[in-house]
């Protein structure tokens, strides 16, 4: 019976004395409705009540205990009879669910990314551009990131909430914490609608202390906004799929292409899940064709801005492969060799590992919490407990469209590489996996112990699952700031909120100060910078190191703001008579993480760098193997790799100039060999090539320059001779062509033909 129509459940009121008649009282729809019954004092008697209204049927039913009840038991069971009710149940497991979203939703994570800044501040360009993007477009499709076109419904779900609140770290990461409500709404709802779970509300709360989730859920990254959308598509999937009225296809398909517009792994997924559910729910949709044209006929009219997109960005889909270092923008790899890596980064995607146990190292450090896990771990067993059920009851169109989830859910990660932001959607299926397993446990316990199952299971499962939540927030929030000691460029890029509002702080205080801040400490530091001022913002982004390898002037309005690495290398360069610092600011683990000081020259400046100068072109000499020949080499200083790594025929290892811009290579051959044509792969700037071959009496046989264009990643440069030269020397010099010195020049391989 609907639990509106009841005023309250057992309570002191609706036990019975110890008398033979026994009574129970109910308030039904404004009518008091008593119940007696004869037993024997001291029965306990468990009374269900069905009731029908005319005109309607009400398939529900009131139960509640006559009998000897403790106190603390009666007044459980009446708060659990009320949280119960269906309604009741799943908002507070939302409730609980915003809460662990917006609770120091500013500090934890505790960095703010780049691409967070990202969304507001594109966002704002394109109201002020008048409705277009960087290139122009009028209501575009995707909007640049900077160098891809990654960023779609993301940046449009910014758009109200900047003209209203302005740019805020709270309001960018809280629209994210809104629209990833849609997901636990979701869940619940397929747990409800699709399985007829009792306790819809456990896998909301599941979901929202999975760790990936609980993570990335709280960050503006637009993953997390994709997975959502993929949420809503699965729910009014199954809604479709369960008999539901006509717009359920429909508004399955609209949630699909939020999905994918927002995040561009997701297009993969939704296409494997359209083939898979399409083949496994075939005999459906032929019964349900005029539905399904519809929806089809809806999917093109949704494919349209993608088409526009295409139509407009030629190449744009293989340049992002190329920028994510995909294998399949590979020119040097064959089919079926791109198909084998693939199923490699594919199988790790399902491999629990990769989920339960992730790596806690390097940049890594950002898309975990340490000692969690991306899934949770003890839920482990009823994650496969709810495997088993689904892989049980093949014929039930729930339990394949989750198994489809799961199988789909690493396919879009693996055009690249395997990593948890771009496989995130995984963690819809595990929570579905994880509650069904869990109903299977409270089932099995009412089977054996029913006068516990009645009164307690539920309530404490609740208390446990939302206590669990709240453990989580606080360890967050608490210890999160200390779980990983790399707080820099490689780790967590901690500092936009601290350090720009202290820059802030030292504009407002002294206009006319110049603020020269590093940007080595985070990715996309430009675009941070403008998230928290305007443009044009008052600073000036650029190291220390430039003022430590050239004469720059130096003034006392001058302020630096260096990282502890730049400030120990100015220290120690002897360039500087003063190095005043005026303050610092902290890292969590209270050690200094920004050097905020005043420097002046030493007099001898000139000096000292025109010996550096020199220091850098002298070459250093060593051996290498060349296809087997140990040749006599002398070249530029090194800091990255070895002047073998270029010389090993292994694309994949590269060496990197210290500071020389070009990059000097000198081959002296013990025998004279012929040389035909020499291929170089490097770096994707615009690179000049210029090499020099010369015979045992050193003369110069070939004297030969040439420059590719810039590119979107490293690739290989092919020079032929014309004709096969006799050489006893080859000089090579590789350049940065729009790039001074000091400056890092990469090269992959050196290959003579």
């Amino acid at each position: 019976m609907d639990d509106d129509y009841f005023d309250q459940p057992p309570s002191g009121e609706t036990s019975a004395s110890t008398s033979p008649t026994q009574q129970a009282e109910f308030n039904l729809n404004g009518a008091q409705i008593k119940v007696e019954l004869k037993a024997p004092p001291g029965t306990r008697l468990d009374v269900r009540m069905h009731a029908h209204l005319p005109g309607r049927i009400l398939p529900g039913y009131r139960r509640v205990t006559i009998g000897p009840a403790s106190p603390f038991s009666a007044r459980l069971e009446m708060i659990w009879n009320r949280l119960n009710r269906p309604r009741t149940a799943v908002l507070a497991a939302l409730l609980v669910y915003l809460l662990v979203r917006l609770v120091g939703l500013a500090d934890f994570p505790i960095y703010f990314f780049s691409d967070e800044a990202a969304q507001t501040v594109l966002a704002a360009d394109f109201l002020r551009d008048g409705l277009r993007n960087w290139d122009g477009d009028l209501l575009p499709t995707f909007f640049p990131n900077p160098d891809k076109y990654s960023l779609g419904v993301s940046v449009y779900l910014q758009v109200l909430p900047y003209l209203m609140f302005g740019k805020s770290v709270w309001v960018t990461r809280g629209v994210c914490a809104l629209v990833s409500l849609l997901a636990g709404l979701a869940v619940g709802g397929v747990l409800r609608k699709a399985f007829e779970m009792e306790i819809p509300w456990a896998g909301i709360l599941i979901l929202s202390a999975t760790p990936a989730w609980f993570l990335h859920s709280r960050t503006a990254f637009e993953t997390a906004l994709g997975v959502s959308f993929f949420a809503g598509f699965l729910y009014f999937y199954l809604a479709y799929r369960k008999g539901e009225p006509q717009p359920a296809l429909l508004l399955a398909v609209l949630m699909a292409g939020l999905a994918f517009y927002t995040y561009p792994p997701l297009r993969v997924v939704l296409a494997v899940c359209a083939v898979l559910l399409a083949a496994s729910d075939w005999r459906y949709h032929w019964q349900q064709r005029r539905e399904v044209l519809k929806a089809l006929g809806l999917a093109v009219l949704v494919a349209l801005p993608y088409l526009r997109f295409n139509l407009q960005h030629p190449g744009e889909a293989q340049a992002h492969l190329s920028l994510l270092g995909s294998y399949w923008a590979s020119r040097d790899l064959s089919l079926g060799a791109k198909l084998g890596l693939y199923l490699r980064e594919y199988m790790k995607g399902l491999d629990p590992r990769f989920w339960y146990l992730p790596e806690e190292t390097g940049v890594q450090v950002r898309h975990v919490m340490k000692g969690y896990g991306h899934l949770i771990r003890a839920a482990l067993p009823l994650t496969l407990l709810g495997l088993g059920a689904c892989l049980g009851q093949p014929r039930k169109p729930e339990s394949r469209a989750v198994l489809v989830a799961v199988l789909a859910a690493p396919a879009g990660a693996a055009v690249a590489s395997m990593g948890v932001t771009r496989a995130l959607v995984m963690v819809v299926p595990a929570a579905l996996l994880t509650a069904l397993g869990l109903d299977l446990a409270v089932k099995w316990i009412a089977v054996r112990l029913p006068d516990l199952a009645r009164g307690w299971v539920k309530p404490v499962l609740f208390a446990l699952l939302a206590g669990a939540n709240f453990w989580m927030l606080r360890d967050a929030l608490v210890n999160g700031p200390l779980w990983f000691s790399d707080y820099g460029l490689s780790g967590m890029q901690y500092g936009a909120r601290p350090l720009f509002a202290e820059l802030q702080n030292l504009h407002e205080q002294s206009p006319q100060m110049e603020l020269v801040v590093t940007p080595n400490w985070t990715n996309g530091a430009d675009m941070v910078a403008r998230f928290f001022f305007e443009d044009p913002f008052p600073l000036q982004m650029a190291s220390v190191d430039s003022w430590l390898h050239e004469y720059r002037g130096l003034d006392d309005e001058m302020l630096f703001v260096m990282i502890p690495e730049e400030y120990q290398r100015a220290r120690e360069s002897g360039k500087f008579k003063t190095l005043a610092v005026e303050r610092t600011l902290p890292l969590p683990n209270g050690e200094p993480g920004f050097y905020f000081a005043r420097l002046e020259y030493a007099d001898n400046i000139e000096q000292l760098l025109a010996e550096e100068v020199q220091e850098r072109k002298r070459l250093i000499q060593d051996e290498v193997r060349v296809q087997g020949q140990l040749v006599w080499v002398t070249h530029s200083r090194l800091d990255m790799g070895s002047i073998q790594d270029m010389f090993d025929q292994d694309g994949a290892t590269v060496a990197r100039s210290e500071e020389a811009n070009p990059l000097r290579i000198v081959l002296d051959f013990p025998q004279e060999r012929s040389v035909e044509q020499i291929t170089l792969k490097v770096g994707s700037t615009q690179t000049e090539i210029r090499l020099r071959v010369l015979d045992a009496d050193g003369k110069v046989l070939l004297n030969r320059a040439q420059t590719a264009a810039e590119d979107i990643q490293p690739r290989e440069v092919r020079i032929d001779f014309g004709r096969a030269l006799t050489a006893a020397r080859l000089e090579i010099s590789v350049a940065n062509a729009n790039e001074g010195e000091p400056s890092h020049v990469h090269i992959w391989e050196v290959a003579l033909q």
